[in-house]
């Protein structure tokens, strides 16, 4: 039933399973391709992980910074003997 594996979908969405989830409203879909809930709930799901994606930007470029620091750091002390 479409209206349950919607319902599961967001179950599953406000649990933050959103592999899950995204099963499901892709379940929809593939039976009712004009379901507007279940695009909508994917395109929720696509918006969360862009953020996931932007943090994990974010983090891998301080890590570039501390790997750099770190390494002029030990050159200069190095240098300095």
């Amino acid at each position: 039933n479409t209206y349950e594996d919607i319902s599961m979908g967001i179950r599953l969405l406000v649990k933050r399973d959103y592999i899950s989830a995204l099963k499901f409203f892709n379940k929809v879909i593939q039976v009712d391709d004009t379901n507007d809930f279940a695009y909508y709930y994917k395109s929720v799901i696509a918006e969360i992980f862009e953020e996931y994606q932007k943090a994990l930007e974010c983090i891998n470029k301080a890590m570039s910074i501390l790997d750099r620091s770190i390494y002029y750091a030990k050159k200069g002390d190095i240098l300095s003997k």
